[in-house]
């Protein structure tokens, strides 16, 4: 993630909003997985793992969809700043 956190710096801004906005997403989802594998490998028997994906399947969903508003509020921003900022052509 540091390595990405680095290239990041180097794209130009309003789309680097954008790349921070994903790479932020990205690392929240790769922990909630690690912690979702925790999880699953302290159940008990199969019924826990079932309520455990169960759970972290539904829980994913409401997490992508707010993801996924953030993202394309994030892109719609920034796009608006570009156009903003361009010169009009004639």
């Amino acid at each position: 993630m540091e390595a990405a956190s680095k290239s990041v710096a180097m794209v130009p801004t309003p789309m680097n909003d954008v790349a921070k906005q994903a790479l932020a997403i990205a690392e929240a989802n790769v922990k909630a997985s690690f912690e979702h594998a925790r999880k699953l490998m302290q159940a008990k028997d199969i019924a826990e793992v079932m309520q455990l994906q169960t759970e972290f399947l539904r829980g994913q969903f409401g997490v992508a969809t707010e993801q996924f508003k953030q993202m394309t509020g994030g892109a719609t921003t920034s796009a608006k700043d570009v156009l903003k900022d361009k010169p009009e052509s004639i």
